[in-house]
């Protein structure tokens, strides 16, 4: 199976799924609610921050969580051989005794952004490399 992420902004997690050949598992939807409409999350900005009370709804409970993200100064980023300014960023999500760290890298020039490392506290840091750039039709 793959992972699908939707995000508001290109860096807000809107909705979480695993996909099988294409195809959303509903048992594995966790979907966050904001407390603004999704057009209107912030998008990340060199040297910021922003924290917010979201609610978690995934695998039939409902619970509080607080995001909080930091943003580091602009940087040159690459991958393979494309180079695009980057913003690298820090996010918690915390709820009730469990924590998640992940370390991002915002692309303002594409509107998107790539994890870098996610960090569980229950298993080992899972940090990622890209390695190509590649456009879509």
């Amino acid at each position: 199976f793959t992972y699908r992420s939707i995000l508001g902004q290109g860096v807000h997690v809107v909705q979480l799924s695993d996909t099988e050949n294409g195809v959303i598992l509903p048992d594995s939807v966790i979907n966050t609610s904001y407390p603004m409409n999704v057009a209107q999350l912030p998008v990340p900005s060199a040297s910021s921050q922003w924290s917010v009370n979201t609610v978690i709804n995934a695998f039939g409970d409902i619970y509080e969580e607080v995001q909080t993200q930091r943003w580091g100064a602009e940087i040159d980023f690459t991958v393979g051989g494309c180079s695009f300014r980057g913003i690298p960023g820090k996010v918690r999500y915390a709820s009730d005794g469990f924590q998640i760290d992940e370390e991002i890298m915002f692309l303002p020039d594409l509107g998107m952004s790539l994890l870098m490392s996610y960090d569980d506290s229950e298993s080992d840091k899972d940090t990622f490399t890209y390695v190509e750039a590649r456009t879509t039709q």
